[in-house]
């Protein structure tokens, strides 16, 4: 299960970023090429005796930038998508998506301290 492995990295940076304050929500941005689901499985199976315990994971959905030999550069939709690969809207070919499992932290907020 890669995405088990992104949440991993994802608990680390953000339990990094807190500085042993407690998160009260972690919004991500990652491409469709990852399944949502399994990272939210992965992030709070991850984050019980964390500074992430009780956590909110927001998941949004990145674009998927593709630059292709052809010279296309540019987003790449769903529809385009196999796996990690996305199909080059100007020349058919198959390409890996480059960052395809790349995890964006948008926004972590910490408690103050009372």
């Amino acid at each position: 299960m890669h995405e088990l492995s992104l949440a991993e990295e994802l608990v680390a940076e953000c339990c990094r970023l807190a500085g042993g304050r407690r998160a009260l929500s972690v919004r991500v941005g990652c491409p469709p090429t990852v399944d949502r689901a399994e990272l939210e499985e992965g992030f709070y199976s991850l984050v019980p005796g964390s500074a992430l315990e009780g956590a909110n994971l927001e998941v949004q959905e990145a674009p998927c930038e593709l630059s292709c030999p052809c010279g296309f550069v540019g987003q790449v939709g769903p529809e385009q998508l196999a796996g990690h690969f996305a199909i080059c809207p100007q020349c058919a070919q198959a390409r890996p998506v480059p960052g395809g499992v790349e995890l964006l932290a948008l926004r972590l907020e910490a408690q103050r301290s009372t």
